[in-house]
């Protein structure tokens, strides 16, 4: 038997896995891709007005006419942004360690010429970062109807928790109960869909639910759902612009693995809920797997959730008196001893939802 040597350019080919460098910002550039807001302040700052559904009354020909207008409650909520604070050091000693590409390629490379791609890869691991962190905030805002902020501990000192709610009515947050447990087959999840939908309706700046995306466990259920069948049978009228993928289910689109995959359409009267299945993940701090969306858990979602990117204020000397007004601000700075470049990299993002009540999520499965 031949025994076969693999070399170090053979090895980093086979290990790279691109999947894990690929985007995750689906529900930042759905929900959140219009322009973004700057501020210089230490908190962020919007307004609502409410509605009104008054009727107009009766009155008689010869009669005065009632006054009907009044002043629309109005409300100023606020948010403080999270901030995130990257610093990462280049030494002279990082020009002795040969680069990917010369591994690859064997060309060699000067030494200057190497520190100053690893200080150019500093700096994009720390804007990558970044990105999915918003990443996560958006998709936490629009699930979750809040953020939570963690901060990271200084000098063995815990810093708390800090939750960001959007306001979303709480009756739209629907925890797992054994009479809404999916996985039954006799289990009516149609009638779960339409009080919902009626729900989401009825809330102050709610709406019509008109997408569902489901995660990966429950995607496979709608197809071994009584209820769902009996609209996908051809004998029987009126589930005719009902219709389900069966099959392999894939957790996103196969064109486009960062986007959702879609399932199937349930029609009803006057509106049609499209479902799609979704499924990625992030890595925590500590290398942890955490899914974007639970694979138990669905979201459902009206036209105008109308969510924002917002950024407060970058707090650093160089910024002040500057009207400096960025999503990330980068630095660099010598340090004699150590003898190091640092590598600073800031933000303060929020995503702001201004319509939270266009969103409802629910356990479905236990």
């Amino acid at each position: 038997m031949t025994l076969t040597i693999f070399t170090q350019r053979d090895l980093l080919e086979i290990r790279r896995d691109m999947r894990l460098e690929r985007p995750t910002d689906w529900w930042r550039r759905t929900f959140f891709g219009g322009a973004s807001h700057f501020s210089q302040n230490k908190e962020i700052q919007f307004g609502k007005i409410t509605g009104t559904r008054a009727m107009a009354p009766f009155a008689q020909p010869s009669h005065m006419g009632k006054p009907i207008v009044k002043e629309r409650g109005a409300a100023l909520e606020s948010f403080m942004p999270g901030y995130i604070k990257l610093l990462d050091a280049v030494r002279p000693e990082d020009a002795t360690t040969l680069t990917p590409e010369e591994i690859l390629t064997g060309n060699q490379l000067d030494m200057q010429t190497r520190f100053d791609l690893r200080t150019a890869e500093v700096a994009r691991q720390h804007v990558e970062a970044i990105n999915r962190t918003w990443d996560w905030m958006c998709a936490r805002a629009i699930i979750d109807g809040a953020v939570t902020v963690k901060y990271d501990q200084e000098q063995g000192m815990p810093n708390p928790e800090v939750t960001v709610s959007y306001g979303r009515d709480a009756n739209l947050t629907i925890g797992f109960a054994s009479g809404n447990d999916w996985a039954l087959a006799s289990h009516d999840i149609l009638d779960n869909l339409s009080d919902w939908i009626n729900l989401g309706r009825s809330m102050q700046f709610g709406g019509t639910y008109t997408n569902m995306i489901v995660g990966s466990d429950v995607a496979p259920l709608f197809t071994k759902n009584t209820g769902i069948l009996d609209l996908l049978k051809t004998d029987i009228r009126g589930g005719e612009g009902t219709s389900f993928t069966r099959g392999l289910f894939m957790g996103a689109d196969p064109d486009n693995p960062n986007a959702p995959s879609y399932i199937g359409t349930i029609a009803g009267n006057g509106v049609t809920l499209n479902v799609w299945t979704y499924s990625d993940h992030q890595l925590d701090d500590a290398g942890n797997k955490v899914e974007m969306l639970h694979p138990k858990d669905i979201v459902m979602f009206a036209p105008g959730v109308d969510g924002l990117m917002a950024f407060g204020a970058i707090y650093d000397v160089q910024t002040i008196g500057g009207n400096v007004r960025t999503d990330i601000f980068q630095k660099q700075y010598e340090e004699q001893n150590p003898s190091q470049i640092n590598m600073l990299t800031q933000s303060a993002p929020l995503p702001i939802v201004r319509y939270p009540n266009r969103t409802l999520k629910a356990r479905v499965l236990n």
